[in-house]
């Protein structure tokens, strides 16, 4: 049985990578984004909603669905005024549970940064407050391949460039189409690397976190599922000055039928 998903937040890290899954998830036809601003991402799933999200509760006609995913949050950087602070990350979810008790909506899941802590193996919980993050994506094609394994590239990627910040900081995502292949770009502004750490971030187990800190194979792991796409991961970095990664990946794999 085909189901509809409603999304708060999409423009976010954690909404931007939801979505993506959802999209490729046969259980979902269609995606119902409700936001300020458009997706960027272009799709016969994704039906948006550019609305006021702070009087949610008006969009009763539309916010239809059998699951919510409310991805809504702010930062105190970004919106120091508290009593804003609480409409955006209290009010708002409020307003959705109130509108899916309504519609008779029986499931809300809703992501919260609730013990945010930079300690925290939580990667959402791990990220708020402290790194922005800055997506430039361009008009990419449908791209040939396995979306949960590349989806665990992204993940081991931006894990790594959280781990390489140190406080506050940022990290940029930038997709870009040549017509035969695409390249997704993941750059921090983290401590970076020197020329012979750089050697070796690809060879398993190999790791410069204190133990206990990580298995020194996620890099090991990506490198092999972008192999196994016929793609490439190349890394640009200079010890204090940041990394970049960028990943090539042909449209259609050169031995599909």
């Amino acid at each position: 049985m085909s189901k509809t998903a409603i999304i708060l937040g999409a423009t976010g890290l954690t909404g931007d990578i939801l979505i993506n899954l959802l999209l490729v998830d046969a259980r979902y036809t269609k995606i119902r984004v409700f936001g300020r601003t458009p997706v960027g991402i272009r799709d016969s799933k994704i039906e948006e909603h550019l609305v006021d999200m702070l009087n949610l509760g008006e969009q009763t006609l539309d916010f239809r669905g059998d699951v919510v995913f409310c991805c809504i949050g702010t930062t105190n950087s970004k919106t120091p005024d508290k009593e804003l602070y609480r409409k955006i990350d209290y009010g708002i979810p409020l307003a959705a549970a109130k509108l899916c008790n309504q519609n008779a909506i029986e499931t809300m899941i809703v992501i919260s940064a609730m013990g945010a802590n930079f300690e925290s193996s939580v990667f959402y919980n791990k990220t708020k407050g402290r790194i922005n993050v800055h997506k430039e994506y361009g008009d990419l094609p449908k791209v040939e391949c396995l979306p949960s394994k590349i989806n665990q590239v992204f993940m081991n990627l931006l894990t790594n460039s959280i781990q390489a910040i140190e406080g506050k900081g940022d990290i940029f995502i930038e997709t870009i189409s040549s017509g035969i292949g695409v390249k997704i770009i993941i750059r921090d502004t983290g401590a970076g690397m020197s020329t012979e750490v750089k050697k070796h971030i690809f060879e398993p187990f190999y790791t410069t976190k204190e133990v206990g800190s990580g298995t020194g194979l996620g890099l090991a792991i990506s490198y092999g599922i972008i192999e196994q796409h016929q793609g490439n991961i190349d890394v640009i970095s200079e010890d204090g000055k940041g990394t970049e990664f960028i990943i090539s990946l042909p449209i259609v794999q050169p031995d599909s039928n």
